[in-house]
């Protein structure tokens, strides 16, 4: 059975902007979901896409790549793997108010 891989775009943009292109053109397999609210909103959402697929690889761009760090801090068992492209990062306190429980 395939890995399935997902790609998460980044705070405003979608799976249609160039870099979602990019995969979907590149990767048929791929799958590209496109998420819009607040961080817990589109964690939920990717929670829901995620619910019963096993080791997945996250590729995440920018927000994106937060989304993915955060999924995989909450779901450790879910087998991932991740690859980030220009991540937004956020340290200290701050990342402690976004730190996001799944479950």
């Amino acid at each position: 059975m395939q890995t399935p891989t997902l790609f998460l775009h980044g705070l405003d943009s979608s799976s249609r902007g160039t870099k979602g292109r990019f995969f979907t053109e590149n990767f048929p397999d791929i799958i590209a979901p496109d998420f819009t609210g607040s961080l817990q909103d589109r964690m939920r959402a990717l929670e829901t896409i995620c619910r019963g697929l096993d080791r997945l690889t996250l590729i995440g761009s920018s927000f994106g790549g937060l989304m993915a760090t955060c999924f995989a801090i909450a779901q450790p068992e879910q087998g991932l793997s991740t690859a980030h492209e220009a991540p937004v990062g956020v340290v200290g306190k701050m990342a402690q108010a976004l730190t996001v429980r799944l479950g």
